[in-house]
């Protein structure tokens, strides 16, 4: 190239390039640890993922209590509206509406008596909402929020007790009862002969002064006394008087058997034979009279009870004798009246009239020597001899 005029004093020369690769730019996302889908720059707990209940989702952490009431959500029925904590169905996490009850408490012992003076206290979570005493009436009465409570009831000389209630009525009563604190024993008392049966009888404590009855409807005799020494006294008809001493202690119960034993029976005095009822002793009468002798009342007594316990025995004939003493008609007429005194007295005591006639024989049929004082003695008597028998066919 040549210098010349219009032509320029340098020259540049530029080229371009074309290639077939391309370099790609690459974004990386924000990090997300608990991969709630919130990043962790705004995740308040990027290590606990949200639990997306509509309650505070954005700030990243779980919500395991949204209304802070104590009651985890999953067992709260009001996961919004914090439970009232007031002792009345806490632990469905949602606030109750309470109202006023009037509490009605009856303090009765073990034998549905009223206790006066005893104190009730009503606690709710350990709390006394209400104390006071029964009156005369053996009642208490408080104003109380309804709900749940213990309610604890003392009195001297009883054992304390407590009870959970639930008041949900505006007027509501409730009756406690209390045990008596132990200050006595006890005693199971059996009456009985040797083979065992029941003895109908009493048994008379001393010196407590009591004295109970034994029947066979009632074989076991329960009593309850103080502590200390007592001496048991059976009696009953046909049995001999039995002692039996006895120590009551505290609290515990003593069985104690009292065993009778019969009277022992008297000899017969009377005995219906074939031909006549014979008795063991004779029948007195004052001398010289027809006037029996009180001594003789039981011997005619039994004479009594045996002739109306044999009725095969038809007629008997009261025969009055006398010794040989005194003029023949005085005796016979004395032996007549004599008779006729014992008939007259066995039909005052029961017997049939029409089963008894009455002969007096005077001195006519001795049976000893009235030569004698000791066979006059035999002489002078009565005998019942049996006239119609059906048993015997006569």
């Amino acid at each position: 190239m040549t210098d010349g005029f219009g032509s320029p004093a340098w020259r540049a020369f530029a080229g371009i390039r074309f290639s077939n690769d391309v370099d790609e730019v690459v974004t990386e996302p924000p990090a997300d640890s608990d991969n709630d889908g919130i990043a962790d720059a705004s995740d308040a707990c990027p290590l606990e993922p949200e639990d997306f209940d509509a309650f505070e989702d954005e700030d990243g952490c779980p919500d395991l209590d949204n209304d802070g009431d104590g009651v985890a959500d999953v067992d709260d029925a009001c996961p919004l509206e914090p439970e009232d904590i007031d002792a009345f169905e806490d632990e469905d996490g949602c606030a109750e509406e309470r109202f006023w009850a009037r509490a009605v408490f009856r303090v009765v012992d073990d034998e549905k008596k009223i206790i006066s003076g005893a104190a009730v206290a009503v606690v709710e979570a350990g709390r006394v909402v209400a104390e006071g005493r029964t009156g005369e009436d053996g009642q208490v009465a408080f104003r109380i929020p309804s709900g749940s409570y213990a309610v604890k009831a003392t009195a001297p000389a009883y054992i304390g007790t407590q009870a959970a209630v639930f008041f949900d009525k505006e007027k509501q009563g409730v009756q406690l009862t209390l045990d008596r604190e132990e200050t006595k024993g006890y005693l199971q008392v059996f009456v009985r002969d040797s083979e065992g049966r029941v003895v109908r009888g009493l048994v008379a404590i001393r010196p407590a002064a009591l004295t109970l009855a034994s029947t066979p409807e009632r074989s076991q005799l329960d009593v309850s006394l103080a502590p200390g020494r007592y001496s048991l006294i059976a009696t009953g008809e046909g049995y001999r008087k039995a002692v039996s001493d006895v120590t009551v202690e505290l609290g515990r119960t003593r069985q104690v058997r009292i065993v009778m034993k019969p009277v022992p029976q008297a000899p017969r005095k009377v005995e219906v034979k074939q031909e006549k009822i014979e008795i063991a002793e004779q029948v007195r009468f004052h001398t010289g009279k027809a006037t029996i002798d009180f001594d003789s009342y039981p011997l005619l007594d039994e004479i009594a009870d045996v002739i109306k316990s044999n009725d095969q025995v038809r007629l008997i004939r009261i025969e009055g004798h006398t010794d040989s003493i005194g003029r023949d008609s005085l005796n016979l007429q004395l032996s007549q009246k004599r008779a006729q005194a014992v008939r007259d007295y066995l039909i005052a005591r029961g017997v049939d009239g029409r089963r008894l006639e009455a002969l007096g024989y005077g001195e006519s049929r001795p049976i000893a020597d009235n030569a004698l004082a000791e066979g006059r003695a035999k002489n002078r008597r009565v005998e019942f001899m049996i006239i119609e028998d059906k048993m015997a066919g006569r």
